[in-house]
């Protein structure tokens, strides 16, 4: 429905912006997203806003499916661009990993390993998945009904890196998936990207 109306929907939340609304706007997002109905067990504090309120409701999500997270996270206060960009860029890669670990029988083996670090004014984020299928990591994008569950989202995510001089590298090895992403936090970094990837550190 939201996807339907998505237009028409911002068009709203612009006017309720427009009119300092902000609590008409949350109580929009809660409804259609379910916010509400999921409420996380224990509060993550990482010192940066956005990623708070997401990992704190992508928690919440996967214990719907008995998996569980392990965290670790550098100097997250430095971390400063697009709220929007960085929900969509973080937000598909944590869905592609509940997705693909929901379907992992073994129940002790369930846990995503998510970290995130601040490193020469680029932010790197890994997010570990286990996973009982082969992964061909240079074949993610399909959207055949027997693809990988990695494959959705996979091109959002490059648009969003390349708009700040970024990039996302996927390995698959010994059952585990792993994504990582690299954005560059220095000024300008919104700009044309760059010819060539960024350095992986």
């Amino acid at each position: 429905k939201l996807r339907h109306n998505y237009k028409n929907f911002l068009l709203g939340v612009i006017a309720e912006i427009e009119k300092e609304n902000y609590d008409n706007i949350k109580k929009s997002f809660d409804s259609e997203l379910g916010i509400l109905n999921v409420i996380p067990a224990v509060e993550i504090q990482t010192g940066n806003a956005t990623f708070d309120s997401l990992l704190n409701y992508k928690v919440a999500q996967a214990s719907q499916y008995n998996i569980n997270f392990e965290f670790e996270f550098q100097k997250m206060s430095k971390v400063n661009f697009s709220d929007i960009d960085l929900a969509v860029l973080i937000g598909n890669a944590i869905d592609n990993a509940i997705e693909a670990t929901a379907q992992v029988e073994n129940e002790q083996e369930k846990i995503i390993e998510f970290s995130a670090k601040v490193n020469n004014s680029q932010l790197i984020i890994s997010i570990i998945n286990p996973t009982d299928k082969e992964v061909d990591v240079l074949n993610l994008s399909t959207n055949k009904k027997d693809a990988y569950n990695h494959g959705f989202g996979v091109l959002t995510m490059m648009q969003i890196v390349q708009k700040y001089q970024g990039d996302v590298v996927f390995n698959y090895e010994n059952k585990k998936f792993e994504t990582i992403i690299y954005i560059s936090l220095s000024e300008g970094s919104t700009n044309a990207t760059k010819q060539g990837q960024i350095t992986a550190i």
